[in-house]
């Protein structure tokens, strides 16, 4: 694409270059016809069908922007006691415009020169095509000698802090201050971020600076410029972007995390030294190719966060191997059983639960809430508990226990206190499937099992319409809540088609999607289609 990002697109071989510029085109929402779809740098007919291309190995599809350019005219301008200027000009261009091209060449001011037309309503605004005169006509000129130009036009080559260079032509009169201003509408910034290398003050002469034409005038440019900067991921890929000097690293990660769909936390650049968020890009140890090696973490970076004993405990970390570790450590955690060593009298804890020690208490998710911290009571005598670990969608990890009586919707419930939010916007999954709100947690989990809590941040009244295409070509159109799951929308599919929903797989951009993924968190747009296949 354009933007050096790569999409990913799905099209039947019938399908024409057109239609194919016209679905990618949408994305970056620009109109179709400014565009041009290439194969391996050659231009794709609108009216070809994809299945025409001749397919390649390691063949690139490229969406390029185009600018269809106006028609060309060619003149030829007498100039008066001088020879003739063959110049061509498009149909946009203004009597104006042709007089600065002349004007280059006779090395003279635009002013000075006076173009010879029967109309006397032409002036400088007005168009050249709207001047009678045929292509490969001649028009006369005459230059003005009261009007002589006493300062040369001088050619100099400007070196920029980039690297790059610009040419630029300056009269002897033309001061740094004048060329900075034409320099920055040529880059689109501000001339006050320009700034010569000798620091010349502005009111400085150009010709006092190069003694000589084409001389070399170095030109720094500060923090408005854009300076291009290459991620480089820990699977090879790249990433391009460009970011102004100032930019902090906390603002960088946060525009890259958009790009990569992930959280901002999870981002890790890797320097030679330990570097924060608020930092800016000039101060970082980056080499001159711009690259900044970046990995990109399981889970969010650790924070710290006082729990009541009553709470669910979450460990955050950056490494799954860590995670596994704290795991452990949460298991061995004392502060859910009344400061009991666990380790040390795991044997004595079983034995207390089977004979109903008063002195042991644990989170009883049956039990009528007295407040949000204290939602903990004794177990009665004779009741199991069965542990368990929960695992939120952005890494955080709680250990707990519950009386084998809790049902799933129970735990949610008492989650959602936890979290401070709508039960309803929650799932939780074993395995990958979807638990029901009725089911009791010993039915559907193991002691000591993972459970996947995941929440929709979409609020529940937002409806969506979705576009289910089957693998024949049939679309069905229907709507559903931005809540709801994948697992849903195939039983719901599954009861339209009088199919298996099990047997239905979901796909998105060649990706299958899995059973407990919210609507929401597919970032899928309006008129796009969920591909469904049948196994």
């Amino acid at each position: 694409m354009p933007n050096k990002l790569i999409a990913k697109s799905r099209c039947r071989d019938f399908a024409i270059v057109d239609t194919v510029k016209a679905v990618l085109a949408k994305r970056l929402n620009v109109p179709p016809e400014t565009t041009v779809l290439t194969y391996n740098d050659e231009i794709l007919a609108n009216d070809m069908k994809i299945r025409d291309v001749k397919f390649t190995k390691d063949g690139v599809f490229k969406l390029e922007p185009y600018k269809p350019k106006s028609p060309i005219k060619k003149i030829n301008i007498k100039i008066e006691n001088s020879g003739i200027a063959k110049v061509r000009f498009n149909e946009k261009a203004t009597i104006g415009k042709a007089k600065e091209k002349l004007a280059q060449f006779l090395n003279c001011e635009p002013q000075n020169i006076s173009l010879l037309v029967n109309d006397p309503s032409i002036n400088d605004q007005s168009l050249l095509k709207d001047v009678e005169i045929e292509s490969e006509g001649t028009l006369d000129a005459s230059l003005s000698p009261s009007k002589a130009p006493s300062s040369p036009v001088k050619t100099i080559s400007i070196r920029l802090s980039n690297g790059l260079i610009a040419k630029g032509r300056y009269t002897e009169s033309a001061t740094i201050k004048k060329m900075k201003e034409v320099l920055a509408k040529t880059l689109n910034t501000s001339p006050e971020y320009l700034s010569v290398i000798k620091n010349d003050p502005d009111e400085s002469l150009i010709k006092d600076i190069n003694e000589y034409s084409d001389a070399d005038l170095s030109v720094q440019i500060d923090d408005e410029y854009l300076r291009p900067v290459t991620f480089l991921m820990s699977d090879g890929k790249k990433v391009n972007a460009h970011f102004k000097n100032s930019a902090k690293i906390g603002r960088i990660k946060e525009i890259l995390a958009k790009t990569l769909n992930v959280v901002p936390e999870r981002i890790i650049f890797n320097f030679s030294r330990k570097v924060g968020n608020n930092e800016q890009l000039k101060n970082l140890p980056i080499d001159e190719d711009g690259i900044i090696s970046t990995t990109i973490s399981s889970f969010a970076k650790k924070q710290t966060k006082e729990f009541s004993d009553s709470e669910p405990e979450y460990n955050y970390s950056a490494e799954d191997e860590f995670i596994e570790e704290e795991e452990e450590e949460e298991i061995n955690d004392s502060r859910f059983v009344d400061n009991e060593n666990v380790n040390q009298k795991e044997s004595q804890k079983d034995n207390d639960i089977e004979k109903g020690s008063e002195n042991e208490s644990i989170h009883d998710y049956d039990a009528e809430e007295e407040g949000r911290n204290n939602y903990s009571e004794e177990i009665p005598s004779g009741s199991p508990a069965h542990s368990l670990i929960l695992r939120t969608q952005n890494g955080q990890v709680a250990k707990t226990r519950f009386k084998d009586t809790a049902t799933v919707g129970k735990v949610k419930d008492k989650m959602a206190e936890v979290l401070d939010a709508n039960p309803a916007n929650m799932s939780l999954s074993f395995d990958s499937k979807i638990l029901d709100d009725n089911s009791f947690v010993k039915d559907v989990a193991p002691p000591e099992g993972v459970l996947l809590l995941k929440q929709s941040p979409t609020k529940l009244k937002v409806v969506k319409p979705l576009i289910l295409k089957l693998e024949d070509g049939t679309e069905i159109k229907s709507r559903f809540r931005m809540v709801t799951t994948i697992e849903k929308v195939k039983e719901t599919l599954g009861n339209i088609l009088n199919y298996d929903p099990g047997r239905l797989v979901c796909y998105y951009e060649d990706e299958a999607l899995a059973n407990d993924l919210f609507l929401s968190e597919i970032n899928i747009h309006d008129n796009e289609c969920i591909y469904v296949s049948k196994e």
